[in-house]
């Protein structure tokens, strides 16, 4: 899963005149030219009958759980089907669900498009808990960090470990 800059702007589920990777930057404190740092204000975002000031507040009140859907208490869930749209893949737990989509340019790679507070466990074909959650930051080609849990559990590694040296870089994560 990859989170981006041009679809946090539909996350929130604001409207604003602003380019995505603009809003996404002055949502989190922009320089400006004079090395001042300019946010987000009042007049650079507004509700609309698509996107009504209700849905937006929802939004900004569960996006300070969203953390929670990387944890044993989620579930990752298979074709899950939303107000007449389908989506591949999803994260949810018994009160929030965040919709992803593969529709993108970088390969193998779901992209969070939607978050709704509210579960769609009963909208899913299927779903499955999850088991480990690992992090990387662009440009590396590895995983170097273990969000959850703390160790990779030492039957899984050996049973995946041909699989996963491609993608982990070990120096940095503990097996157990």
């Amino acid at each position: 899963m990859l989170f981006t800059r041009s679809e946090f702007k539909h996350l929130t589920g604001i409207s604003s005149d602003l380019s995505a990777v603009n809003f996404y930057e002055l949502c989190i404190g922009m320089k400006t030219k004079g090395k001042k740092i300019r946010y987000i204000g009042p007049n650079d975002i507004y509700t609309t009958t698509k996107h009504p000031r209700i849905f937006a507040l929802k939004k900004f009140k569960v996006f300070e759980d969203i953390y929670e859907l990387f944890s044993n208490s989620s579930y990752v869930l298979n074709d899950i089907s939303e107000n007449k749209r389908f989506y591949k893949l999803g994260l949810a737990n018994f009160y929030l669900t965040l919709f992803l989509d593969d529709k993108n340019k970088f390969e193998n790679t779901y992209i969070p498009i939607s978050l709704k507070s509210e579960s769609h466990l009963k909208n899913a074909s299927n779903f499955g808990s999850i088991k480990y959650v690992f992090e990387k930051t662009n440009p590396y080609l590895k995983y170097k960090k273990l969000l959850y849990p703390n160790t990779i559990d030492n039957e899984f590694f050996s049973n995946y470990k041909h699989k996963l040296d491609e993608l982990i870089d070990y120096t940095f994560i503990e097996v157990d």
